[in-house]
Parts: C-alpha cells; sequence; structure tokens
C-alpha cells in the first residue's frame, strides 16, 4: 500500500491480477453525503409539501433512519464507486436534476402503476421505459469503452474487471435472493402444516405473531395467554425489485472522471434518491 499527497491510496493484490483504485478525498466525501440530504430534504419539503409529489407519510423516526441509511449506503458507494475522484459539481447539479425529472415524470397520470400491471400499462409508459432502456444501454456501451480506455497497467485495460464485477456481482445479488426466496416460500407450508399438527396434539392455538398482537389489542375478543400459542415465525416472503436498488447498483459503475461520466453518475444518483425521498429503502424482499 502506498500513500499520496492528494490523500490517494493504492491497494494492489499480492497476485498481480489488477489494481484497485480506493480513493477518499474528506471534501469531496462531504460535499457528496452534503449532496445526498440536500435532494432528500428538497424532495421532501417542496416536491413534497408544495406541489404534492406521491410519497410515503414518514414518523420523525423513520426520517432518522433513512437518513442513518442515506449516510451508510452514500459512505459505502463514495469510497467503492471512486467518487472521491469522480464527484464534481457537475455531478452534485445532475443529482438534483436526476431527482427532480424523474420525481416530474412518476406524477403523469399513466406512471402511477406497479410493475405487477405490466401488461395493462399504458402506451405512453411503454415507450418512455423503452426510451429509458435505450438511453442506460448506450451510457452502459460508453462506460465499457471508458474502462477499456483505462490502464491498470502497461499491458491490461480495466475493460475485463468492470464487465466482469458488473455482471457477476449482479448474478450473486439475484441469485442468492431467489435462492432465500424459493426457499422460504417452499420451507413456510411444510413447517406450518408441522407446527398446526403438533398444536392439534397439544390443544394450543397457531397463528402468527402479528395475529396474536392484533387479538391481544382487540377489547371485543377473548384475551388469550402467549403460553397457550405456537406461533409461525416463517411468514411468506415476495420479490420487489425497486427503483433505488436498480440505480443504487448503476451508480458503482459511473465511476470514471468524464464529464459524461459525472452526468449519468448524477442522474442514476438523483433517481436513486428519489426511491429513498418518497419511500424509503424497502427490501427486496418483503415478508
Amino acid at each position: 500500500m502506498e500513500q499520496f499527497k492528494d490523500d490517494t491510496i493504492v491497494i494492489v493484490n499480492n497476485f498481480n491480477l489488477t489494481q484497485v483504485f480506493i480513493r477518499f478525498n474528506i471534501l469531496a466525501y462531504a460535499c457528496f453525503i452534503g449532496t445526498l440530504y440536500l435532494s432528500y430534504f428538497l424532495f421532501r419539503l417542496i416536491l413534497g409539501r408544495v406541489f404534492n409529489f406521491e410519497r410515503h407519510k414518514k414518523s420523525p423516526a423513520q426520517h432518522y433512519h433513512h437518513l442513518v441509511d442515506i449516510f451508510i449506503y452514500g459512505t459505502v458507494l463514495f469510497i467503492f464507486g471512486n467518487y472521491s475522484q469522480s464527484f464534481s459539481w457537475i455531478t452534485a447539479l445532475c443529482i438534483i436534476i436526476g431527482l427532480f425529472g424523474f420525481a416530474s415524470i412518476c406524477e403523469l397520470p399513466f406512471c402511477r402503476v406497479s410493475l405487477q400491471s405490466l401488461r395493462t400499462w399504458d402506451i405512453k409508459l411503454k415507450l418512455i421505459c423503452v426510451g429509458a432502456i435505450i438511453i442506460i444501454a448506450c451510457a452502459a456501451i460508453y462506460h465499457f469503452y471508458l474502462a477499456s480506455q483505462f490502464m491498470i497497467d502497461e499491458d491490461t485495460s480495466l475493460f475485463w474487471p468492470f464487465l466482469l464485477a458488473f455482471v457477476f456481482i449482479c448474478l450473486f445479488l439475484f441469485l442468492s435472493t431467489f435462492i432465500v426466496y424459493k426457499y422460504q416460500n417452499l420451507s413456510f407450508p411444510s413447517l406450518k402444516r408441522r407446527i398446526i399438527r403438533i398444536g392439534e396434539r397439544t390443544k394450543n392455538i397457531v397463528m402468527t405473531r402479528d395475529e396474536f398482537e392484533e387479538r391481544k389489542h382487540d377489547g371485543s375478543r377473548e384475551i388469550i395467554d402467549s403460553e397457550e400459542v405456537l406461533f409461525i415465525d416463517m411468514p411468506e416472503v415476495g420479490f420487489h425489485l425497486h427503483h433505488w436498488q436498480i440505480f443504487y447498483y448503476l451508480a458503482f459503475f459511473t465511476r470514471f472522471d468524464n464529464v459524461i461520466s459525472e452526468i449519468c453518475a448524477g442522474l442514476v444518483i438523483g433517481i436513486f434518491m428519489h426511491g429513498v425521498s418518497a419511500y424509503g429503502f424497502h427490501d427486496l424482499l418483503e415478508e
């Protein structure tokens, strides 16, 4: 490991297969996190309160948790997304533009739909999605070109590490999610049947903890002692991909000190911040 005067740390692995650049500039970091927080409050206070854009109501505790999560997610993105080198006023401006632009598109009447109703989408929304996919594909091709021009050493470019990281990290995330999704949903019915059979033999009542809490606070129903209940603690899970997750992932690869890359970085981070500001950090697997 070697330390440079510009607060740059260069880490070279022992196998000399590639070089991983991790740069940390404290001023750039403060501006980066500050821009994320600024975009959050701009959405909640201006787009939310003044223009009444769609959003979830949040309690003070939820705001606090989301602001802490922004700090954590933002720190990880800043370090591993190379924003110490590539973050600039262009990126900061495009974060705000991306946030306001995406939020405005979402307010169009035909855009207020869910992914589950894809077949019934308005043709205008489908055209917007096709256009967005084309733009993202063009941006991806350009970033692969930038990676091919970025030389790790005299003989090796960043192209293959960049491409493999993009593909395999994405595959790992989705395969691991799919395995957990299948395992929990396949295990749940058999687990439920076993618990019900045990409950029948022991004369216990079988219910989920949510059902127990609802009954406990329902004054019109008989109070049940928790010792008489066998709880089913493994609910079925659903898969729901949110736009904050998609664009947060893409933001790790818009990492080059190049004007077009900086614009792309700002736009994808702005869309990521829209999801966080409006709805929060919803999970990929929802119980």
